[in-house]
């Protein structure tokens, strides 16, 4: 516990926090604008230099939703600015997804109809179907995951089922070529990236270095430091120490 304060000492509530003290709850409207002009124009000021302890920094005590997009490309790696690249890795992808169908695909497109019920985001429909197909045909997800949480399911190709030179005769892939499994809420990791940007390619950008370096994580069994047996352990010790149920 006092590893995790020390860590996360910006969170105390004696820093102000952007999304409670800049909300009409806080009845003081000037010391109101007058935080939330201040996280915009430092907010500002640290994406333009964009140092990665400084965003890091910056984040823990809130992101103004206009400049999430550019600080989470920052914390994950990412150029500020979306590049050629990446237009062109999710146009590859949505087009191999259209003359390539999978098994799996309804799954993932009934998780985002299940998803699309919801007010807050049946507006990200069409964008959020576009990045389940596209990821679920991402060969660079497993290798640069932090983990594997699924046993990916193995088939061959025969010469009918090639489409252009991609694949050869004799390969062998995983189907998803992505290595995850479809699973219920899957769609629930994308549909608050588009709240960031409408930009698709940046979209896709944030949800695979999320994916590979976090959420992964949550769906592998796996003891080590930031994986679910030790989030939920920690999560078990707070409740004991303060005895929120007893």
């Amino acid at each position: 516990m006092k590893e995790l304060r020390e860590k996360f000492a910006l969170l105390s509530p004696s820093h102000p926090q952007l999304g409670i003290d800049d909300t009409p709850i806080n009845t003081n409207t000037s010391s109101r604008d007058s935080f939330l002009h201040h996280k915009l124009s430092k907010g500002s000021k640290v994406l333009e230099r964009g140092i990665l302890e400084e965003v890091r920094e910056f984040a823990q005590t809130g992101v103004h939703p206009s400049q999430r997009a550019a600080c989470w490309r920052i914390l994950l790696h990412l150029p500020l600015t979306p590049t050629q690249q990446e237009e062109t890795t999710l146009l590859s992808l949505l087009q191999e997804s259209e003359e390539i169908e999978y098994i799996v695909d309804e799954l993932f497109l009934m998780d985002v109809e299940h998803l699309g019920d919801d007010e807050k985001y049946f507006v990200f429909v069409d964008e959020m179907r576009d990045m389940v197909l596209a990821f679920s045909r991402d060969a660079s997800i497993p290798i640069k995951s932090s983990y594997r949480p699924h046993s990916p399911l193995f088939t061959s190709l025969s010469s009918s089922t090639l489409i252009g030179s991609r694949y050869e005769e004799k390969d062998v892939i995983s189907v998803p070529p992505s290595g995850v499994q479809p699973f219920l809420g899957f769609a629930n990791y994308i549909a608050p990236i588009c709240y960031s940007t409408n930009h698709l390619p940046s979209i896709y950008s944030l949800l695979v270095q999320m994916w590979q370096r976090c959420w992964c994580k949550a769906h592998a069994i796996s003891s080590d430091h930031g994986a679910i047996i030790h989030v939920l352990l920690t999560f078990q010790a707070i409740l004991s120490e303060f005895s929120f149920f007893g």
